[in-house]
C-alpha cells in the first residue's frame, strides 16, 4: 500500500473540530472508516467513543489500541503557518490540529496496513480499535 492511501482519513480527521465533549462528528468519520476497511463490530459506545473489532483466527489475548480524539482549541494570539484545520500535506507531513497527537494515528494506518496483510500477524489475532471520546476528559487531565 502506498504512503498516500492513508492520506485521506488522516485529512478528513484533521478537518474535523473536535473540542473536549464535542467530538461526535470526529468518532462518526472514525466509525465510517472502521466500517470502510470491513472490521467485524462497529459501534459507539456509551460514553460516545468509537469501537472496532477485528476477530482473529487464531485464539489468544486480544491486542486493544487506544486513542483519543479530542484537541485544544486555536488560541487566537498563535500564529498558524497552515489552517489548524486544512490538513495540508507539504513535505509529506500533514499540518493541522491533531494531527501528530492524536488523530494520525486514529485514523488507523497501523490496521489499514494489517487488514491487507493476508496471514499476518493482524489477521491471526484478535484485536480492538477504541477511539476515545467524552470519556477521555472524566479523569485527572495530567500535563495539560
Amino acid at each position: 500500500m502506498a504512503e498516500h492511501d492513508i492520506y485521506p482519513s488522516r485529512q478528513a480527521l484533521v478537518k474535523c473540530p473536535s473540542l473536549p465533549g464535542e467530538e461526535g462528528d470526529a468518532v462518526r468519520l472514525v466509525l465510517a472508516e472502521m466500517q470502510a476497511l470491513g472490521f467485524d463490530k462497529v459501534w459507539m459506545d456509551e460514553n460516545g467513543s468509537a469501537v472496532g473489532v477485528i476477530s482473529g483466527a487464531l485464539s489468544g489475548p486480544t491486542l486493544l489500541l487506544d486513542a483519543h480524539c479530542d484537541t485544544v482549541g486555536i488560541a487566537p494570539s498563535v500564529p498558524w503557518q497552515h489552517d489548524p484545520f486544512g490538513a495540508e500535506i507539504a513535505d509529506d507531513m500533514i499540518f493541522g490540529r491533531g494531527a501528530a497527537d492524536m488523530k494520525g494515528a486514529l485514523a488507523g494506518d497501523d490496521l489499514r496496513r494489517g487488514r491487507r496483510c493476508p496471514g499476518g500477524f493482524w489477521q491471526d489475532r484478535s484485536h480492538q480499535r477504541h477511539g476515545a471520546g467524552r470519556e477521555s476528559r472524566r479523569g485527572p487531565r495530567s500535563g495539560r
